[in-house]
């Protein structure tokens, strides 16, 4: 007789505490290091002179010249149709932090996603599908709420949830808001089919021909 599969065992309050306290360190974590180069970024001018790069004028250039899927450092370095400014940048610099600013990775973005899911009770799935159709923030009886609903696939259900909102730099639509805003320049450039999900990441593989 094939014996059945166990079920999930719960994690204890103790290890879950610690999860929540690791999700939480290493959220605040993203954010302080994300924000400064995506506001670089936003504030970067394209009319500008270039007599050096920084981090925002290289990837804005390197996500216009690659269309989004930026290769490996070795690639980039070599191709001669890229300014030898730009490339001895990255010779110099590498590609983390430019990386940083076309979107995250899938590791990135799991102290985030494990972060909602504690605070949501929502499962990995329901979170990793949802779509940005599936928040908004609505005011009622004089304050901001926060909801979320996004469709729960093995149940086949939607089951909302909601916050006042705050300025606690943790609270759920200020990760989603982050999520959103990193994710941004991905969005136009990933399938159209894939265009509306919250959690899109630059794959690991930066040799596939899927930029997303």
């Amino acid at each position: 007789e094939t014996a059945k599969p166990a079920g999930t065992t719960p994690l204890e309050e103790e290890k879950l505490r610690q999860l929540g306290q690791w999700c939480e360190s290493k959220t605040l974590q993203l954010i302080a290091e994300v924000s400064p180069l995506l506001d670089a970024l936003d504030a970067w001018d394209p009319k500008q002179k270039l007599y050096s790069h920084s981090t925002s004028s290289a990837a804005i250039h390197l996500i216009r010249h690659y269309e989004g899927s930026i290769p490996q450092r070795k690639f980039i370095v070599k191709d001669e149709e890229v300014s030898w400014r730009l490339r001895e940048f990255v010779a110099n610099e590498g590609l983390r932090n430019i990386l940083r600013c076309v979107g995250p990775t899938c590791r990135d973005l799991m102290a985030p996603l494990y972060f909602l899911a504690i605070h949501s009770a929502y499962n990995e799935q329901t979170l990793r599908e949802m779509w940005l159709s599936d928040y908004w923030i609505d005011p009622v009886l004089g304050a901001l709420i926060l909801i979320m609903h996004p469709y729960k696939t093995r149940a086949g259900t939607i089951q909302p949830r909601s916050w006042v909102l705050t300025d606690d730099g943790l609270h759920p639509a200020t990760v989603l808001a982050f999520i959103e805003r990193w994710t941004k320049r991905l969005r136009d450039v990933c399938p159209p089919a894939i265009a509306n999900d919250l959690f899109l990441y630059l794959p690991r593989n930066r040799t596939e021909t899927d930029c997303v």
